[in-house]
């Protein structure tokens, strides 16, 4: 009987073993994704801040000695005038700041949509993906729209509305859903010959998305919006649109 008691316990199985390791590779995922969930906090936090900051601050450096109801009543006006000199002084800066802060913008949309979608934390976020996305409406989307927008006004202006729109939602509409799709899928890590491959079946659908948009919106951007403020105001119907391919593009809207 003393024998007995003394036995120690067998060894885990393998099975036992294999459930222990899949419950630690659980728990380092869970401390992953809480941690991740924090530094999206923290940095989406930060952005919202120094936004508000530099908005709140346009007249920091005449503004002693002005109550706060005159500052909050200056706010808009001043950030408009400031604005407005910018895109004198710096056209293509601006036009690349807006577009890339619209795509952003757009990116962690339609990344909080997906959340909510599918039932997940809304700040379980892709921190990269969203960087991604802002540089290339920097770097890339913005020079190219301030370029075209400016073409368009020079050479431009005079074709009747119907055939400016359609060389909107063809060539240009093309030309800048190809380098988004493109740019998206190099700069996140995929193949390049399997980007180029996917976009051969997709660029009509996606084609197709700026349709249910583009035109009703180019019909006041050439009718009523002051060229110089073109690009502004597409900007900021381009954060919908901005959705729509980042979802697109994502995985959430093919073959639409």
């Amino acid at each position: 009987e003393r024998e007995e008691e003394n036995e120690e316990p067998p060894p885990p199985t393998v099975e036992e073993l294999e459930e222990m390791t899949g419950s630690e590779r659980l728990q380092t995922s869970v401390a992953k994704r809480n941690f991740d969930i924090l530094l999206n906090t923290i940095a989406l936090g930060s952005v919202v801040a120094l936004v508000i900051g530099k908005a709140l601050l346009v007249d920091f450096d005449i503004s002693r000695g002005w109550t706060l109801g005159e500052i909050l009543r200056r706010v808009p006006v001043d950030n408009w005038a400031a604005y407005e000199a910018g895109i004198q002084e710096s056209p293509l800066q601006i036009a690349a700041a807006i577009t890339g802060a619209t795509y952003f913008l757009g990116d962690l949309l339609a990344q909080l949509y997906d959340n909510k979608r599918l039932e997940r934390d809304p700040l379980d976020l892709d921190r990269m993906r969203i960087v991604r996305s802002g540089l290339i409406g920097f770097f890339l989307l913005g020079p190219f729209a301030h370029t075209y927008y400016d073409f368009n006004a020079e050479y431009l202006n005079q074709l009747p509305l119907l055939l400016k729109i359609i060389i909107d939602q063809t060539l240009y509409t093309g030309t800048y859903n190809t380098v988004y799709f493109l740019a998206v899928g190099i700069f996140g890590g995929r193949d390049s010959m399997e980007v180029v491959e996917e976009y051969k079946r997709e660029w009509f659908n996606m084609l197709k998305l700026g349709w249910k948009l583009w035109p009703a919106v180019g019909v006041i951007t050439y009718t009523i919006i002051p060229s110089r403020n073109r690009l502004l105001w597409v900007d900021v119907i381009e954060i919908i649109y901005s959705v729509l391919l980042s979802l697109f593009t994502n995985g959430g809207g093919h073959g639409g």
